[in-house]
C-alpha cells in the first residue's frame, strides 16, 4: 500500500526500526479513542467526529473551543494513513465511521438560491462545507475554497470499500468549485484548495481540475514564497520582537501554506523540477527558523516538507531537524497517573498533533532511506526583544485593587562610576505611564524616572551619578496592567553584569533565552515550568560546549518539571543557556534539587555569577 505513492510517500508500520515513533502514533491514536468513549460521543449526528482539544485539568474535553473537528487540520487523513501503513482493523475502523459522519453531515448536501447568496456563516451552498466552529455540526454550509477543504480522504474510503458516496461527494465539492471559481488565490485558504483539486484530478483525469490547480501552483510559486526581500508576518515580530527589521528567509511563506499537502501532491504528479527546487527552500527556511505559521505554532507539523526535501536531496540536514522535532512530540507525551490520556501528545493536541501523525511516516521514510543513525538538530534559538520576567501584584490605590507588573534587575557594580541605565519599553494603551527605580548597595534610592507616552514603545534612560559605592544595584521598572513589558537586554553604561530574580516572576517564553550558572558542585539541573491549561511550554538547555537538551509539554496547570540534565564535569562550574519557547509560566531553576534565586543576562564568569547569587 505504501509503495503504489496512492498515500504520498509514507514508510510503512516498522516497530522493529522505529520503535518509539510507532508506539508515538498508536499511542496518540489509543488515547483519542479512550477519551472519546470516556464523554460518549455518540448519537445519530455526533458519532464518528472529533475535537480539538482535551482538558487535562477537568478531564473532558474542551467543548466551547471549535466544538466539533470535522475537516478541521486534516483530520479524517489521520485513521486512513495510519491503517494504510498497519493493517490495523482499530485504524479501519475508527477511518469509516469518520469518513462516513463527514461524508454524511459535514458538507453541505442542499441548498436553494436564496441561502447561497447568504454570507458565512448563514449561506449554504451545495458541495461545501459546514463549519467546523458551530454548536450543530450543520453549522453555516458555504466553507468551499477553504482552508479546510480536502477530498483524499473521501477518495480512498470510496477506493477501500467500494462505496461511491465518497466519490460522489468529491466530485460534489469539485463541481461547485468549477462553477464558483474566478482565479488562484494564496495562503492556507489556496493550500487547502490546491490539494483538494490535486487529489480529484489524479481521480478522475479532469483537465479543468487540472487547469486550476497549474494556477495555484504558479501563484505559490512566483507570488507567495519569499524571495528574500519581504519581511516577516505580524505574528511573528509580536512573537519575536527581534525579527522586526529582519526579512524572512528565502522560500518561507506568509501565512499557513503547509496546512494542506499541495506541493508535495503536485511533486508526485508532476516530478516539476521547479516544485522540487520551491519544497526544498522552503525546507530550508524552516531550518532558518520560519517557514510559514507551523514555526510560530511550534508544534513540529513541518516534518512533510523535511522529509521530501532529503528525499529530492539527500542532505541529511533535513532528517537531524525532522529527527528533533519527533523527539520532541514523544516528550511531550502524557504520562502521568490518569489512565485516560495515557500516550496522549500534548504538544499540539488532538486536532493539531493530527499533523504530527500524519507528516511523520514521511520522515520515517526518509530516515528508512538514509539508512544510518541521525543525530537531532534543536531549533530552538532566542531572539532579542523578548519581554523580561515580571512579577504580579494587586495593591489598593485610590481605594481600588490595581494590577500591577514590575520588572526588577539587579546589576554589579565593581568600580564607583556614574552610571546610565537604558530600558526598551512599550505598551498597547492609549496613554500609559512607567516608574522606573534603582536602589543602591544599601538599599536606598539613587535615581527616579516616571515617564509617560501613547501607545508603542520608548526608550526609558535613567542615569545615576557615582556615589562613592559599589555593589548590587536594584533596578525596578513598574507599571499599571499587563500590556506592556521591558524588552531584553538592559543597557548599561558602563557595562555592568545584570540578573533577574525568578521567584514568584512570570516569565515569557517565547524566544527567550537566560543564562544560568551552575557551580562546581552541580550534579543535576532541572526547570520547573507552570503555565495556564493548554499552554504549550519548551524548554532547552544548551551546554558552554553545545552540548543540548530540549523537552516541551502542553500545560494542564500543574507544575511542568523537565526531564533532569546530568551535568558533565567540564559543564560543572560554567554558565549554562536556558533556551524558552510557548506561552508565559511561572518558573524555577532547580540546581541539585535547590531553587535558584537568578538568571542572567549573559554568561559571565564564574566569580561574577557567584557574587550576583551570594547577594541578598
Amino acid at each position: 500500500m505504501c509503495e503504489s505513492g496512492v498515500f504520498g510517500r509514507i514508510h510503512p508500520a516498522d516497530p522493529a526500526r522505529f520503535a518509539a515513533d510507532e508506539e508515538l502514533l498508536s499511542g496518540n491514536f489509543d488515547a483519542e479513542q479512550r477519551m472519546q468513549a470516556a464523554t460518549r460521543d455518540y448519537g445519530m449526528w455526533n458519532y464518528g467526529d472529533g475535537h480539538t482539544i482535551w482538558d487535562l485539568g477537568r478531564g473532558r474535553w474542551h467543548d466551547v473551543y471549535r466544538t466539533w473537528r470535522n475537516t478541521h487540520h486534516g483530520a479524517p487523513r489521520v485513521p486512513w494513513l495510519l491503517y494504510v501503513r498497519s493493517g490495523d482493523p482499530k485504524y479501519l475502523a475508527a477511518a469509516i465511521r469518520n469518513t462516513r459522519h463527514v461524508l454524511d453531515i459535514d458538507f453541505c448536501h442542499f441548498s436553494t438560491p436564496e441561502t447561497e447568496k447568504l454570507e458565512y456563516p448563514n449561506g449554504k451552498l451545495k458541495g461545501a462545507l459546514n463549519d467546523y466552529k458551530g454548536i450543530v455540526h450543520w453549522h453555516s454550509g458555504n466553507r468551499l475554497t477553504d482552508y479546510n477543504s480536502m477530498t483524499d480522504f473521501a477518495l480512498w474510503y470510496w477506493q477501500l470499500t467500494g462505496d461511491r458516496w465518497g466519490l460522489e461527494v468529491a466530485q460534489e465539492w469539485g463541481e461547485a468549485v468549477k462553477a464558483k471559481y474566478t482565479g488562484p488565490f494564496g495562503h492556507r485558504e489556496g493550500a487547502g484548495t490546491c490539494s483538494a483539486l490535486i487529489d480529484l484530478y489524479l481521480e478522475t483525469g479532469d483537465p479543468e481540475y487540472r487547469r486550476m490547480v497549474e494556477e495555484f501552483i504558479e501563484r505559490f510559486i512566483t507570488r507567495e514564497q519569499s524571495d528574500g526581500t519581504r519581511p516577516y508576518p505580524t505574528e511573528m515580530v509580536q512573537k519575536y520582537p527581534g525579527l522586526a527589521d529582519q526579512p524572512a528567509p528565502v522560500g518561507s511563506f506568509p501565512q499557513w501554506e503547509n496546512y494542506a499537502p499541495w506541493l508535495e501532491r503536485y511533486i508526485d504528479l508532476t516530478d516539476d523540477p521547479r516544485a522540487k527546487q520551491a519544497l526544498v527552500r522552503w525546507a530550508d527556511a524552516y531550518l532558518a527558523g520560519y517557514g510559514d505559521s507551523c514555526s510560530y505554532w511550534s508544534i513540529g507539523d513541518y516534518t512533510n516538507i523535511l522529509g521530501y526535501a532529503y528525499l529530492l536531496t539527500g542532505d541529511e540536514k533535513y532528517l537531524k531537524r525532522g529527527r528533533w522535532e519527533l523527539d520532541r512530540a514523544q516528550q511531550s507525551v502524557y504520562r502521568g497517573e490518569n489512565p485516560l490520556p495515557q500516550g496522549l501528545i500534548q504538544l499540539g493536541q488532538t486536532s493539531l498533533a493530527g499533523y504530527i501523525v500524519q507528516r511523520a511516516p514521511i520522515l520515517m521514510a526518509a530516515l528508512a532511506k538514509h539508512g544510518k543513525p541521525v543525530a537531532p538538530e534543536a531549533l530552538y534559538r532566542p531572539s532579542s526583544g523578548f519581554r523580561l520576567p515580571i512579577r504580579r501584584t494587586r495593591p489598593v490605590i485610590d481605594g481600588q485593587p490595581k494590577k500591577v507588573e514590575e520588572v526588577e534587575a539587579w546589576l554589579l557594580e565593581a568600580t564607583d562610576a556614574p552610571l546610565t541605565i537604558t530600558c526598551q519599553v512599550s505598551h498597547n494603551y492609549e496613554q500609559w505611564k512607567v516608574t522606573a527605580r534603582l536602589l543602591g548597595p544599601d538599599g536606598q534610592p539613587v535615581a527616579e524616572l516616571t515617564a509617560s507616552w501613547p501607545k508603542g514603545s520608548k526608550s526609558i534612560e535613567l542615569s545615576a551619578p557615582a556615589d562613592g559605592k559599589t555593589g548590587i544595584y536594584r533596578l525596578t521598572v513598574t507599571g499599571e496592567g499587563s500590556y506592556w513589558g521591558v524588552a531584553q537586554p538592559i543597557r548599561t553604561a558602563p557595562a555592568l553584569p545584570t540578573a533577574f530574580p525568578l521567584k514568584e516572576r512570570i516569565v515569557t517564553l517565547s524566544g527567550a533565552e537566560y543564562h544560568v550558572y551552575l557551580p562546581a558542585s552541580a550534579r543535576e539541573a532541572t526547570a520547573r515550568l507552570t503555565a495556564q491549561a493548554g499552554t504549550e511550554l519548551a524548554a532547552q538547555w544548551k551546554g558552554p560546549e553545545g552540548t543540548w537538551q530540549p523537552c516541551s509539554t502542553t500545560s494542564d496547570g500543574q507544575p511542568f518539571t523537565t526531564p533532569a540534565l546530568a551535568v558533565p564535569a567540564a559543564g560543572r562550574g560554567q554558565v549554562w543557556s536556558l533556551i524558552l519557547n510557548g506561552g508565559s509560566a511561572a518558573m524555577e531553576v532547580l540546581v541539585d534539587g535547590q531553587p535558584q534565586p537568578l538568571v542572567f543576562q549573559a554568561a559571565y564568569p564564574a566569580a561574577i555569577c557567584e557574587a550576583l547569587l551570594a547577594a541578598k
